[in-house]
């Protein structure tokens, strides 16, 4: 995710994506956040240089991480 002049690499928080559903996860995380679409980082910590945050779309308020979770393609973990 960037910002006008930085990028920052974010691991969405309590979510766990299984190996056999990434592809189908990262087409997921393609078409909802689309460049230049606006969204709000929740931090909830870091680990190892990575931002874990709760990614929430601005114009809708939809949970990336909730979306994930109901189309099937990852577990909550924490």
């Amino acid at each position: 995710i960037g910002d006008r002049n930085r990028t920052y690499t974010v691991r969405i928080a309590c979510l766990k994506v299984a190996p056999s559903d990434e592809d189908a996860a990262l087409i997921l995380l393609r078409s909802e956040l689309k460049r230049g679409r606006n969204v709000n980082l929740r931090p909830v910590g870091s680990d190892d240089g990575t931002l874990l945050a709760r990614v929430i779309l601005i114009d809708n308020q939809k949970d990336i991480g909730q979306s994930l979770f109901q189309a099937g393609l990852a577990t909550l973990s924490c």
